[in-house]
């Protein structure tokens, strides 16, 4: 999302491919979704809140108020392994099927 001081012209934009194919179907439905999404866009009525919270801060400091930073977490939570939780989700898997299979063969027996 871009705030009204970020908006860029068109004319700006220099990617923009040649040649395409479309299709037909695929255009319409496409037309359709912008219609019944479309409303009219209000860029003024967003706020980058982020940006004027670092103004603020920049003005302190110039006035010459210490600015402290927020301590770092220190509870982190738990680190999971993916690849460890992978393979034993894949093990419990494979686990699972050679008991199907067990069952099956002593059916057939």
């Amino acid at each position: 999302m871009l705030f009204s001081d970020e908006i860029v012209s068109v004319d700006e934009f220099n990617e923009v491919p040649e040649q395409i194919e479309l299709n037909k179907r695929e255009v319409d439905m496409a037309k359709q979704l912008v219609e019944t999404i479309t409303m009219e866009f209000e860029p003024e009525k967003y706020k980058n809140e982020y940006y004027y919270q670092i103004l603020k801060m920049i003005e302190k400091k110039a006035e010459g108020e210490v600015i402290e930073s927020q301590p770092a977490a220190t509870n982190q939570g738990k680190v999971l392994d993916l690849m460890a939780a992978l393979e034993a989700s894949l093990t419990q898997i494979r686990g699972k099927e050679k008991k199907l299979t067990k069952r099956k063969l002593k059916k057939e027996a």
